[in-house]
């Protein structure tokens, strides 16, 4: 059977609540940039290719997005193991 991991230590149980809304703001930098990006370069791209620039503009964004979403992770993941890192 699987050790709980609560099991003599509160403070996971509280870091297991609060982890969500403390790395909230990573996931929303991720996802505005997305979003924001896409809106941009879709007027840039617009004034001169046309509808192809407005199209041509969302791979660009999901791009952008996806690179800042795997840097996010590995900042929360790295924060994640200096505070629960095991001292032996």
């Amino acid at each position: 059977m699987m050790k709980d991991l609560t099991e003599g230590n509160p403070q996971i149980l509280l870091w297991r609540f609060t982890i969500p809304m403390y790395f909230c703001s990573y996931i929303m930098l991720a996802t505005f940039s997305d979003l924001i990006l896409r809106v941009v370069l879709s007027f840039v791209f617009a004034s001169f290719l046309g509808v192809i620039g407005v199209w041509l503009s969302w791979p660009f964004g999901w791009s952008v997005g996806s690179v800042l979403s795997l840097w996010c992770n590995r900042n929360v993941t790295k924060r994640l193991e200096k505070t629960f890192a095991r001292k032996e």
